[in-house]
């Protein structure tokens, strides 16, 4: 038994004062919607794992998502709670993003200072 629908996401994100809005279509609603994030983005990831449970009881549970994405040899892991669990995905998707993001502007400056401090001993 199947469908004939396509899955499909549309996202709005908000980057400093920009809103991006971009829609996707997948093989699922999580893949859809992951999908739009990173068109909406600009960027490219590569799932390493996706766990999702349930963290209350009852029709109005929460779903906890947990995702780790991986970029070169660091993995990078988000989590995300909602009754929603699509919601919940975006969620840690968008949390795991944020942290590479993160690690990517670190790693810059601290090579942007080592850089500089090697031009000052140079000067010496």
């Amino acid at each position: 038994m199947g469908t004939t629908s396509i899955p499909t996401a549309t996202v709005r994100i908000k980057t400093g004062d920009i809103f991006k809005q971009e829609s996707a279509t997948g093989d699922g609603a999580v893949d859809a919607s992951f999908n739009a994030i990173e068109r909406a983005l600009d960027i490219k990831s590569i799932l390493e794992s996706y766990h999702v449970r349930s963290v209350t009881s009852g029709r109005q549970a929460m779903g906890e998502v947990i995702v780790r994405i991986r970029e070169y040899e660091h993995s990078f892991t988000g989590r995300g709670v909602s009754t929603d669990v699509i919601e919940a995905s975006a969620k840690a998707y968008i949390q795991a993003l944020n942290q590479r993001q993160l690690f990517i502007e670190t790693k810059k400056d601290e090579e942007d200072y080592s850089h500089s401090l090697s031009d000052l001993s140079q000067a010496v």
